[in-house]
């Protein structure tokens, strides 16, 4: 038999909605083998009297999983460890019941919400808000709360944010294809990522995990619709311009040592370095990396700077762009002030939907049957909020 896609039974489209986001994810995630699925099919029911949250039943042809159907079944960690867990053994050809490392269940979970409802745009339509305000205020994130087994974190958005960099950075260097069968054995795999990322760091010129999980998350939370802070564009343009190179002799030779230069000081020494070139594209991709979370106007300036060949006639040119980019950064930060001034006074989007919604439904001779449900069903979703 080849394999099939679990059955879902539910009265609600979500809760298929969810559980087919969550098959989709594994199998984007993971390299499963070519073979026959279980001989069991795999079954998923969601019963609002079902007496506990979730039961595994064991039948001569299926294995049914019954899930109390209820507003609150996502954030039960059991009820997700084990429907996860289900959908991954059933994708590998298993009928084992395994256990999902808590920082895979809580990245899921994240991708999850914009699946489930409107979560994510109540608040306020910000994208990774506890990374956001982190990242912005130059503080170290704690990726311990996604990672470890222990208890969750009370911050539970945060640690779900977390959990997603965490993810992100396992999957931009492919290292989730050697863990299925170590998942599948029942063995721990955190310890084994964190080593892989922590090589993966050096490699690529970090220090250590811990860098190249703030440089991802970096990489992640800033893009063009949710740029940089100006405080941090600055910080993490000061870092990019202020190059640690090897340090020569008199004579052209390496003395062993690295020594820190600004742009136009490395400038102006171009044409007496032997690694000249390999610097000016390392500069070159850091920039463009760089202008990914910027502002519009801020890119452009960037791929100006990006574009120069960095030798002694550029030295000018370098100022004039960097002079640019703090203008545009200080128009930033008006726009920054003007947003959070307009929230303060007026509230998130969630504060007015109630409001227009109610506005609506006393014009009923606007509303068929099925946009009053669509009505019924909007304010719920922004109520639980």
């Amino acid at each position: 038999m080849l394999w099939a896609a679990p059955e879902v039974i539910s009265r609600r489209p979500e809760n298929n909605r969810v559980v087919r986001a969550l098959d989709q994810e594994l199998a984007a995630l993971f390299t499963f083998p070519r073979k026959s699925a279980p001989i069991r099919k795999l079954r998923i029911t969601f019963d609002r009297d079902a007496p506990r949250r979730i039961t595994r039943i064991k039948g001569s042809s299926t294995i049914d999983f019954i899930i109390r159907d209820d507003e609150l079944w996502m954030y039960n960690d059991d009820v997700m460890t084990r429907l996860v867990g289900a959908l991954l053994a059933y994708r590998a050809g298993s009928e084992k019941e395994l256990r999902v490392p808590r920082f895979l269940l809580a990245a899921l979970r994240g991708e999850l919400r914009s699946v489930a409802n409107a979560q994510r745009l109540n608040r306020s339509n910000r994208w990774f808000i506890f990374l956001r305000a982190l990242l912005a205020a130059n503080r170290p994130i704690d990726y311990s709360v996604s990672a470890a087994d222990g208890a969750f974190s009370p911050l539970r958005i945060y640690q779900e944010e977390a959990a997603q960099i965490l993810l992100y950075a396992v999957r931009r260097r492919d290292l989730t294809g050697g863990i299925l069968s170590d998942l599948l054995g029942g063995k721990q795999v955190v310890e084994k990522l964190l080593l892989a990322l922590d090589e993966a760091a050096r490699k690529e010129g970090l220090a250590d995990v811990d860098d190249l999980l703030r440089h991802t998350a970096n990489q992640r939370t800033w893009h063009r619709f949710a740029p940089r802070t100006a405080a941090a564009s600055r910080r993490e343009f000061a870092r990019l311009t202020q190059r640690d190179v090897e340090e020569f002799n008199l004579f052209g030779a390496p003395t062993g040592r690295r020594v820190p230069v600004s742009l136009e000081v490395w400038c102006s020494t171009y044409s007496t370095r032997s690694d000249a070139k390999l610097m000016r594209q390392a500069i070159q991709r850091d920039l463009r990396n760089f202008a990914r979370g910027e502002t519009p106007d801020a890119r452009a300036i960037v791929a100006r700077l990006a574009a120069l060949n960095f030798c002694p006639d550029d030295v000018e040119a370098i100022t004039n762009l960097k002079r640019e980019l703090e203008v545009a950064w200080q128009k930033g930060e008006k726009v920054e002030r003007f947003l959070a001034e307009s929230e303060a006074r007026f509230g998130g989007i969630g504060a007015h939907a109630p409001a227009r919604i109610d506005a609506i439904r006393h014009r009923c001779e606007l509303l068929s049957p099925r946009a009053k449900t669509f009505l019924d069903r909007v304010e719920k979703l922004y109520s639980a909020e």
